[in-house]
């Protein structure tokens, strides 16, 4: 099975230095985004270096793949049969940068939880360039506590949690097999 992907972009009013800076302060992303319960970067923003985060509960590990500085960032990460390349890409457009964010997902939980994995991404992509946008453009107080309403994806029906995506994606693989798919 092919990996999911998702992508999206967001026109973030700051210059470039301080978005790349939010971007790259792994140890600050809990404090701007609520996807994100604790991070930490063992060595400097290069590639190579190992990072570890805990959203919803689960410990992720990662590496750098790349940091071309206010330019692109890339990581890998991953956790119990689920296999994550996150790449942002910075852009300067007039009057502000244009933020690209992509994550592809893989692995045994791509294949069987396919459709709720893919919603669970779009909203995580969503969330996590709204919450970056918002703390650099209105300040280190802003975060993300507050987000749009009009968010509604067609996984909003099966009751994925848009406060934390990811929570959904592991009650999902929590699951014994005879449990039946909400």
């Amino acid at each position: 099975m092919k990996p999911i992907n998702v992508q999206d972009e967001i026109a973030i009013e700051s210059a470039a230095p301080a978005i790349w800076n939010t971007l790259t302060d792994i140890s600050s992303w809990a404090r701007w985004t609520s996807l994100i319960k604790h991070a930490a970067a063992y060595g400097p923003i290069k590639a190579g270096t190992e990072f570890k985060f805990i959203a919803s509960r689960w410990d992720f590990k990662g590496t750098i793949e790349a940091a071309e500085k206010e330019r692109l960032f890339a990581c890998r990460a991953g956790f119990l049969g689920l296999a994550l390349v996150a790449t942002w890409n910075l852009e300067a457009i007039e009057n502000a940068c244009r933020l690209t964010f992509s994550i592809e997902a893989s692995g045994w939980m791509t294949r069987l939880f396919a459709g709720r994995i893919r919603g669970s991404l779009e909203d995580i992509v969503f969330g996590w360039l709204y919450a970056i946008k918002r703390r650099c453009e209105r300040g280190a107080d802003a975060g993300d506590a507050t987000k749009p309403a009009a968010r509604l994806t067609r996984h909003s029906r099966m009751n994925i949690s848009h406060q934390n995506p990811l929570s959904s994606i592991f009650r999902l693989a929590s699951r014994r097999k005879d449990e039946p798919d909400k």
